[in-house]
């Protein structure tokens, strides 16, 4: 009677783990979302610091969701207490990290408020990512691009030796402004940059 009972309260453990894991799983998706969204823009509104603490906050993130994923499979009726243990111990690491980065998050929108990074900006945004891949991008020469009727891009390639927790190093984008076509080209031809990424602003 008492293996019964013992059997009974474990599978009520595991459904109810069960839940918090599926729960948990799609909080980490949206979250992953969010910080996707938010990456490229953040070095423009967070210190060098906050930013280097947004990147590595984000890979402990992907390798707690990494593992969670993984053990999910493993969690079934026939689960153990140990294995119920180790979920349980994963999902209170995502959590944390989930956590963590929402705070990022709420400072980034924050500050972009406050900065008025408004939609035209945004629309820029949008835009240049559908012509470079790029991991974050210089603010100021953002700004400069919304008056300016033709643009370069060029992407600098950043591996700051001070933060060695860093884990890839940033493609960062920079944009130069010109006010003539003539002037835009022979600035690309004398850097090597390819014609495509010379635009002329609608």
């Amino acid at each position: 009677m008492m293996k019964v009972k013992d059997e009974l309260e474990k599978k009520e453990v595991i459904k109810s783990l069960r839940i918090a894991l599926d729960e948990t799983l799609k909080q980490c998706d949206s979250c992953e979302d969010r910080v996707h969204q938010s990456i490229k823009i953040a070095n423009c509104v967070l210190s060098k610091e906050e930013y280097y603490e947004l990147l590595n906050e984000y890979q402990r993130f992907e390798n707690n969701f990494g593992i969670l994923e993984s053990l999910s499979v493993q969690i079934t009726e026939l689960s153990s207490i140990l294995q119920a243990m180790s979920v349980a111990a994963a999902l209170k690491e995502v959590r944390n990290s989930i956590d963590q980065l929402l705070d990022i998050m709420e400072k980034i929108n924050f500050r972009l408020d406050v900065q008025k990074f408004d939609l035209l900006m945004a629309q820029l945004m949008e835009e240049l990512m559908g012509v470079i891949d790029f991991d974050a991008i210089e603010y100021e020469t953002l700004e400069a691009a919304l008056g300016a009727p033709f643009i370069v891009l060029e992407t600098l390639d950043v591996l700051d030796r001070e933060y060695q927790d860093i884990y890839y190093p940033l493609n960062v984008l920079k944009i130069q402004s010109f006010n003539s076509k003539t002037a835009a080209y022979q600035y690309a031809l004398s850097r090597g940059i390819r014609k495509e990424f010379v635009i002329k602003k609608a």
